[in-house]
């Protein structure tokens, strides 16, 4: 059996989180592996079963056999070679097999780094393996493994987690370049409305920003509770894992949310020399599963509440409304219902934005006013060219050269973004060209 060594060298979380599919899968084609990493590193993969043994960073003394010529070292970061070696392996002279798998690459590139490691494995088959069937073979999602004492520990402590009617917020991170003081406003009415939604507010981050002062009305609140530097890392996985969602930076609480499946609204400062960027794969790769608004400099400049609250609606799917505006929004969803139901009866041939859950269901209330459906629009690749009931969906690239006299109805949690872009590119108008 060959053994293969992992080197990582950061104590980021979002880092590590993400290097989980590359320890299963190669585990998977029967090597023994080895982790070398730091405390924090052990901590969340230390109930993983596809790593054999754990090597902590400045306790490596005499612990690697340098003449095994069967090693294959995975550099998980920027680490040159030379450090690699110097450091790892002081034999000089030992052949050592080096394969670079930079963890910013992991972010979005997991795939194709994945793909050229197998293939170097697998060097002695005559195939190698695609991208297609690496895809279809594995599964490239994160996970992390929560024991169940863990879990146990914390639903006593936290009986209420059961009914996940709770919100993960993360809004002050260790590096101290992520945070502004600009925020501190945005981030306080996000979660009081996330509280008017009638939703527990869970904060998560480490002890060494504690010192950030939280607003003495949210402080107050019976449904705000504060987890800075309470937990240890497995116990925020679990908290994480059972939250109705997670509001909150670009940070490692934000892949662990990826990891467990939780819908997100990321909002951060822009990312390096990205005016656009995604760093997450697997869940949150997805457009549907997250929404991420970036800031250059100014969050107060360049960041629009009104949106926000908007972003905030779809990912608690309309639960915005607490009882001192029940009156306010009965008479609006009253409103509201009118004009669906004229929309509906003085239209006939409709385009449904959205080929999900949510597009699905609109089918089934426009057959019952014996209404037409001529596609669906959907800006999931993997959706693109197929058909739900017999209904093709097209990308919305094409929406110009098959739109005809059809009216779009939006089924999206995303629909503010589908609404700027109908009103922007093909100047329609809601409650007479779409809903």
């Amino acid at each position: 059996m060959g053994k293969i060594v992992f080197v990582e060298r950061h104590n980021k979380i979002g880092d590590l989180v993400c290097c989980e599919p590359v320890f299963r899968i190669l585990k998977n084609k029967r090597y023994y592996t080895e982790f070398i990493t730091s405390p924090i590193g052990k901590e969340i993969y230390k109930f993983n079963p596809y790593i054999d043994n754990f090597i902590i960073k400045n306790d490596i003394n005499n612990k690697l056999n340098a003449g095994d010529k069967s090693n294959i070292l995975v550099n998980l970061h920027w680490i040159e070679k030379g450090e690699v070696i110097n450091n790892y392996f002081p034999d000089a002279n030992v052949e050592i097999k080096i394969h670079r798998l930079n963890a910013l690459y992991i972010y979005s590139l997991t795939e194709i780094f994945l793909l050229k490691l197998i293939n170097v494995l697998n060097y002695k088959e005559k195939n190698n393996v695609t991208l297609e069937s690496l895809k279809n073979k594995y599964d490239l999602n994160s996970y992390i493994h929560i024991p169940n004492f863990v879990e146990n520990k914390i639903n006593m402590e936290l009986n209420f987690l059961k009914s996940r009617n709770y919100v993960i917020i993360h809004r002050f991170s260790n590096d101290p370049s992520k945070n502004e003081n600009e925020m501190s406003i945005f981030w306080d009415n996000i979660i009081k409305y996330i509280i008017n939604a009638g939703f527990y507010v869970l904060e998560m981050g480490g002890k060494d920003v504690s010192n950030f002062k939280i607003n003495q009305e949210i402080r107050k609140s019976s449904r705000y509770i504060d987890l800075r530097g309470k937990l240890s890392l497995l116990e925020t996985a679990y908290v994480v894992k059972k939250a109705y969602s997670f509001v909150g930076m670009m940070s490692g609480v934000s892949h662990i949310a990826n990891s467990a499946k939780v819908p997100s609204l990321i909002i951060s400062r822009q990312y390096a020399h990205y005016d656009y960027h995604n760093p997450y794969f697997g869940f949150l790769n997805k457009d549907r599963n997250v929404k991420i608004l970036f800031y250059k400099n100014s969050a107060s400049k360049e960041l629009n509440m009104r949106n926000i609250y908007y972003y905030l609606s779809s990912l608690l799917k309309d639960r915005s409304f607490n009882s001192n505006k029940n009156n306010i929004s009965i008479k609006n969803r009253l409103k509201d219902a009118k004009r669906v139901n004229f929309f509906l009866e003085k239209n006939n041939s409709f385009a449904i934005w959205g080929a999900g859950s949510y597009g699905k269901g609109v089918i089934n209330i426009l057959k019952s006013f014996s209404k037409n459906i001529s596609f669906f629009i959907d800006s999931d690749k993997h959706k693109q060219g197929t058909e739900i009931e017999g209904i093709k969906t097209i990308s919305p690239m094409d929406l110009k050269k098959k739109l005809k006299n059809e009216k779009i109805i939006i089924a999206s949690l995303w629909w503010v973004d589908i609404k700027n872009y109908l009103e922007n590119e093909f100047k329609m108008k809601r409650w007479i060209d779409f809903i």
